[in-house]
């Protein structure tokens, strides 16, 4: 293994596939919960209760901001990533 600058970029871009891997299985459990839920909506009778819009909406809410946020770190793990690995080469040929 080897480390460059007290890190690691193959472990930075594992990491990486890492969190898309568990982003991938988040969205399977709540793509499973989202179809079972609209299903029994249009057969619960508690649906039409006041206050169930209103919880709806932020269990939306708080969904969409994890996704958000899974993509955002996902995206940030990459591009320190590749930035790390640009660095280390630049440094590389600055002292080779």
């Amino acid at each position: 293994m080897s480390w460059d600058v007290y890190g690691s970029v193959g472990m930075l871009k594992s990491l990486a596939d890492t969190q898309q891997n568990f982003h991938n299985r988040f969205q399977g459990v709540m793509n499973s919960i989202d179809s079972v839920a609209k299903k029994t909506l249009g057969q619960w009778d508690g649906a039409g209760q006041a206050g169930f819009t209103q919880a709806s909406a932020e269990y939306e809410r708080l969904h969409t901001a994890v996704q958000s946020a899974f993509s955002r770190l996902i995206t940030s793990t990459h591009e320190s990533a590749d930035s790390y690995g640009r660095l280390t080469h630049h440094l590389h040929g600055l002292f080779d």
